[in-house]
């Protein structure tokens, strides 16, 4: 397989939605797991009390999730795909490990708002405030700023994707749900990844039936982790199970 054939829609949509499903299954349950033990502590510098909370900024902050889409399902060859899939699994795996093994919280309280207070009510059903550095937010900024400045030609349009992705990492610390340490280590851990997945030629592509199989084993992992929480710590062995294997169809079985 040539490395610049074009991957098939089908597939970019497998991989965007496995690895959304992914990080969704794996930051709740690193999440859920941190909030059963002792509180972690925070790591804030003097000056961030000072940076106030300007809700307007939670629509950038928004932005990750359609630029997210988009990285995936924009036509791309084989090869960008590959890296743009690689990179989100290390960041996701890595990061996931920091906060099972080094947990810390959010510190500052959020206040009232205006127009969005709906908005941060539905974060924190889903997001308890103990997966914070590094910030998957801007590690995700960064691989997806050189996913997408790859397709972009002119010097301008590359400039303001930049600028696009640097506003929705530094929204994370005006709408208070990372501090600065969090933005800084998720901005070291996004160009590590690109660094050094991209080395290698990625081009094979994981096959359709593989990729529906890993989001089924993946369905079954999540089923796992509600046992194992609300049922028997046994089911966690089967959680790991699920997991690695779902992932080993989708990165490591190759045509």
């Amino acid at each position: 397989m040539k490395a610049d054939n074009k991957s098939p829609l089908n597939i970019r949509w497998l991989y965007m939605s496995y690895l959304a499903f992914l990080f969704f299954i794996l930051y709740g349950s690193v999440n859920q797991y941190t909030s059963l033990g002792t509180a972690p502590s925070s790591f804030i510098f003097e000056w961030e009390k000072s940076i106030p909370f300007v809700e307007e900024w939670i629509l950038p902050y928004t932005m990750i999730y359609p630029m997210f889409i988009l990285a995936f399902l924009l036509p791309q060859s084989n090869r960008e795909l590959t890296l743009l899939a690689w990179r989100s699994l290390i960041i996701i795996l890595f990061s996931v490990l920091i906060f099972l093994f080094f947990p810390l919280a959010f510190s500052f309280t959020k206040p009232e708002t205006e127009h969005f207070n709906w908005f941060l009510e539905a974060i924190e059903l889903v997001d308890l405030p103990y997966n914070q550095a590094p910030s998957l937010h801007v590690s995700f900024s960064v691989v997806l700023w050189f996913s997408l400045a790859k397709r972009v030609k002119a010097w301008w349009g590359k400039a303001l994707l930049a600028l696009l992705f640097f506003t929705i990492a530094i929204s994370t610390l005006f709408v208070y749900q990372h501090h600065f340490i969090d933005v800084s280590t998720g901005a070291l851990v996004g160009v590590l990844s690109c660094y050094f997945i991209g080395k290698k030629s990625f081009s094979r592509l994981a096959k359709v039936e593989d990729l529906k199989k890993a989001l089924f084993l993946l369905t079954g992992s999540l089923l796992a982790v509600v046992l194992y929480f609300h049922v028997s710590f046994w089911f966690g062995l089967g959680f790991l199970f699920l997991l690695l294997w779902s992932v080993g169809l989708a990165f490591l079985k190759r045509k």
